[in-house]
């Protein structure tokens, strides 16, 4: 009697598809051989400190010297009580034995790590699944898989780290809500970890309803915690919360620093100096950062007084020294690092003014890209003039990019100079991205801006640089509609060298024109039909206007072999067309 359960532990561990009372008497032997094949590893691994060496030696024993998870497993459980040789193990075989660990595998082995409390090395095993499967997946194949509930809480809060990790809050959401719905708690570590993410998202709504579910989850709150329930209050403009906050004990200098920027963010000035002083009194310092926030919310409100307090601040505390040119560079290119262009542009100016000192190329650079990326295109405008007056040499391409992207989104401006400034920089051969240029293309022909079209449309082919097909699309029905049939070839011939296409519609509108009696550009017709079957870009519709131009041409051959290959490819047009074609060959 023992030994036939023995026999069907034997069985359940090695065998998923058969049943005992199916199983032959090979197979029996086969599951028992692998059986104690498992139990003679793990006696090496308890037993060995060089237990390598003697496990290379058991290899050639393993069914094509392959470590299965079924194996594994066994071999988990019998050394389960010494964690860190399992863990060793695990990762030595998926190298030396080929072990290619399945759900089950990576779940038991996650689980031992966190019953030792080596959270870290839980971690590492965890990302791989992270990775390469779903939240649902990896939270399913746990909670199926663990076998005790306080490690399947640990594990699937270290889930919840490494999604946040990867930048992926909404999936970190997700893990929360399973735990929740199988009565688990995330540690404090997680919850922390997720309310960050949430802050740095600017989900503050969502934030506030963890922080919620956290006080009713009972989970003590620490210094971290209440620094980003702090900014979560902030980033709503509640700064009387945060001052009730502050007036429990609850005090730290980053608190102070989101008080300060909720108050400028308002324009509260008179608030900001207050809690300053406040800070000075309990020797608390506020960083550059928080400096530069007041004084670029003080100039973008244009309030001169609290500009000169800020500055003033500022010089006093070392972070500005007013009329050395090399650190304003620096504190100009810091700010607009920071995307504060609202100061940076106020000390640029000054700087500029003051005639003393000139400014370093890189920091007119800096300007120009900082004020692009911040959608203040006039002034970016401003400044590349500025540097293209004072022949100014900026080594930073992007900066250039930048700028162009930026009078890509200034779509909706009517203003030539802007269009012929998009035009001046894409000819420097600072090119934005190919969707941008379409889009501002498009614009222009919708608006029958056509000759800024066309200008645009030259200084970006000149760059071999392609714009999407139906953009030059619209373009090229302009010109067939507009009689201009050589720019039409023109611009069929640029999008031919950079292989590229045009919409099937805008194509028929070429053939069409080119097709006309009083034309007589079959040769070229031919040409831009075979271009466009090799692109793939034709339809029944290509084909009935290339076979009645042909007929009226006296291209018999021609017209009958277009005929054929229209049938051959399935784009007979409809009963009527049809009849009215093939009466073209009588």
């Amino acid at each position: 009697m023992v030994l036939v359960l023995k026999s069907v532990r034997f069985f359940k561990r090695f065998s998923t598809s058969a049943t005992p009372s199916t199983l032959s008497a090979s197979d029996w032997k086969t599951q028992l051989k692998l059986s104690r094949l498992a139990t003679e590893i793990s006696s090496i691994l308890l037993q060995r400190r060089d237990w390598t060496t003697h496990v290379r030696d058991v290899k050639p024993k393993l069914p094509k010297s392959t470590l299965t998870p079924p194996i594994f497993l066994q071999i988990l459980r019998e050394t389960r009580d010494s964690p860190k040789t399992t863990l060793d193990f695990f990762d030595w075989a998926k190298t030396h034995l080929r072990f290619e660990p399945d759900l089950k595998s990576h779940c038991r082995v996650i689980e031992v790590a966190t019953e030792s409390g080596l959270l870290e090395r839980a971690g590492t095993l965890l990302l791989p699944l992270v990775e390469t499967h779903s939240a649902s997946i990896v939270i399913g194949s746990m909670h199926r898989w663990f076998e005790g509930e306080v490690s399947l809480s640990v594990s699937l809060s270290l889930v919840l780290e490494c999604y946040v990790l990867k930048g992926s809050y909404q999936n970190g959401l997700d893990v929360f809500g399973s735990m929740r719905s199988l009565r688990l708690s995330p540690s404090l570590r997680a919850y922390n970890s997720l309310l960050d993410s949430l802050v740095k998202e600017s989900q503050y709504r969502v934030a506030l309803c963890l922080y919620s579910a956290m006080v009713r989850n009972r989970v003590v709150s620490d210094g971290l915690t209440w620094d980003l329930v702090a900014q979560i209050l902030c980033g709503q403009g509640k700064s009387k919360s945060v001052v009730k906050l502050m007036g429990t004990g609850v005090k730290s200098c980053k608190i102070y620093a989101n008080l300060v920027e909720c108050y400028s963010r308002n324009g509260e000035f008179d608030a900001v100096f207050s809690v300053i002083h406040e800070m000075d009194d309990k020797k608390l310092e506020l960083s550059f950062c928080s400096y530069g926030c007041v004084l670029d919310d003080a100039c973008r409100l244009g309030d001169a007084e609290s500009i000169d307090k800020v500055l003033s601040l500022m010089e006093e505390k070392k972070f500005l020294t007013l009329g050395e040119s090399p650190v304003n560079d620096q504190i100009i290119e810091r700010l607009c690092d920071m995307g504060k262009t609202f100061a940076s542009e106020m000390l640029f100016r000054k700087a500029g003014n003051g005639g003393s000192a000139r400014l370093q190329d890189g920091t007119y650079g800096c300007m120009l890209k900082a004020l692009s990326r911040n959608g203040r295109t006039k002034e970016a405008v401003d400044a590349y003039r500025l540097i293209c007056r004072k022949g100014i040499t900026v080594l930073d391409e992007s900066c250039y990019n930048e700028f162009a992207n930026a009078l890509c989104e200034d779509q909706n401006s009517s203003d030539e100079e802007e269009e012929l400034l998009l035009v001046d920089v894409v000819k420097r051969g600072f090119v934005p991205c190919t969707h941008k240029l379409s889009e501002v293309l498009a614009t222009l022909c919708r608006s029958k801006r056509w000759k800024q079209a066309e200008m645009l449309l030259d200084s970006v082919m000149e760059m071999e640089v392609y714009f999407d097909s139906f953009s030059c699309g619209l373009l090229m029905e302009r010109y067939c509609r507009s009689g201009k049939l050589d720019k039409a070839m023109e611009l069929h011939e640029k999008i031919k060298k950079m292989k590229g296409s045009l919409d099937v519609n805008a194509y028929n509108a070429v053939l069409d024109r080119l097709m006309m009696k009083q034309n007589k550009m079959v040769e070229e017709a031919v040409g831009v039909f075979e271009y466009m079957k090799e692109m793939n870009s034709v339809n029944s519709k290509s084909f009935t206007i290339m076979i009645h131009g042909l007929c009226r041409a006296k291209e018999m051959k021609k017209a009958m072999k277009s005929h054929d290959e229209m049938l051959k490819l399935g784009m007979k047009p409809d009963l009527a067309t049809y009849k009215r074609l093939i009466s073209c060959f009588k």
